[in-house]
């Protein structure tokens, strides 16, 4: 009796059998899955830290001058200096932040006004400076692949806080591209949390069969067919929103219509999309919109990328509405 007792006292209560048998189970199949892993090498390749559908959406991302960044997708890497053309200020901008304390006038917008190949000192924005009333100032704010989406969530975080008298916004050649599954405002929402990021960085990615699983899951989604970074209806309501926004700060906004080279655009796949985009740059409510023409030809280095001359006539184009907001503005200058 007594020896039967101490062996019934030595059993394990039922419900230990029902949750270490679980976790034991699951436990052996996990590192049988990271042994298979190692064996024949799935997952061996250590994703990048950012998620990985940013770099599918456009190849900015990639460039020496931008960095990765959760709340933009990317944006200019401070203190850059990239082969002797492009150089970013430690704030992040192309150029050096204008000192003084005139007002200020941010240009947001992509490849075409930061300029691409072309030197800072022949950008719009900085032959812009030259063509305003004395003691105003221009800031390049522009980022190349960016659009409204982008531009707007810029001007937030990097832009806001500088008091700009006016902004200059020239976008609409990247929003209707269609090359992945998710919108620029998904990709902004479905940002992964610090929390998550820390715990995959600490001791998840170690693991092959992790790696293995998270880029199967990329293959599949990546599998979706794809959608305009920023459909035509949003474009015009992130417009009409960026327009209210440096309203309500006392600033004024002016949209600038992308212009397109007609001797290189014709029959080109891109072109009804991007007037289709246009024509509700056209009409964005409480902004003033400029259209510039540049010189057929000799305006541009390719079919929508202005060339220094290109640079010049948008310059000119936009001098005499820039100093007309500029007189209107509600007196904001840096404090």
């Amino acid at each position: 009796m007594r020896s039967g007792a101490r062996r019934a006292a030595l059993k394990w209560p039922t419900w230990s059998y029902r949750v270490l048998l679980p976790l034991l189970s699951v436990g052996i199949t996990l590192a049988v899955g990271e042994g298979l892993c190692r064996l024949f090498g799935w997952g061996a390749e250590r994703p990048a830290g950012f998620r990985f559908y940013v770099r599918n959406i456009d190849g900015d991302v990639e460039e020496t001058y931008n960095r990765e960044d959760p709340d933009l997708m990317w944006s200019p890497a401070p203190g850059v200096h990239d082969a002797g053309l492009y150089r970013v200020s430690p704030e992040g901008f192309r150029g050096a932040l204008p000192p003084g304390s005139g007002p200020l006038v941010a240009c947001l917008g992509d490849s075409s006004t930061v300029g691409v190949d072309t030197p800072e000192p022949q950008t719009w924005p900085r032959v812009l400076s030259s063509r305003l009333p004395a003691g105003a100032r221009v800031l390049n704010a522009g980022v190349t692949g960016y659009t409204v989406v982008q531009a707007a969530a810029r001007y937030q975080r990097d832009v806001r806080a500088l008091r700009p008298a006016v902004v200059v916004l020239y976008v609409g050649i990247n929003d209707p591209v269609a090359r992945f599954w998710l919108s620029d405002s998904q990709v902004l929402e479905r940002r992964v949390p610090p929390e998550v990021a820390a715990l995959e960085a600490s001791w998840l990615l170690q693991l092959q069969l992790y790696r293995a699983l998270r880029a199967l899951v990329a293959d599949e989604l990546d599998g979706r067919p794809p959608v305009p970074r920023v459909a035509a209806a949003e474009f015009s309501v992130a417009l009409e929103a960026l327009a209210h926004q440096v309203a309500a700060d006392g600033g004024r906004l002016i949209v600038l219509v992308p212009p397109v080279d007609p001797t290189r655009s014709h029959g080109w796949p891109r072109l009804p999309e991007i007037e289709h985009y246009k024509e509700r740059l056209r009409r964005v409510a409480g902004a003033r919109v400029v259209e510039p023409r540049l010189s057929p030809g000799a305006g541009f280095i390719d079919i929508v990328h202005p060339s220094p001359l290109g640079h010049r006539e948008l310059a000119a184009a936009l001098a005499p509405e820039v100093s007309v907001a500029l007189g209107g503005a509600k007196g904001r200058s840096a404090e």
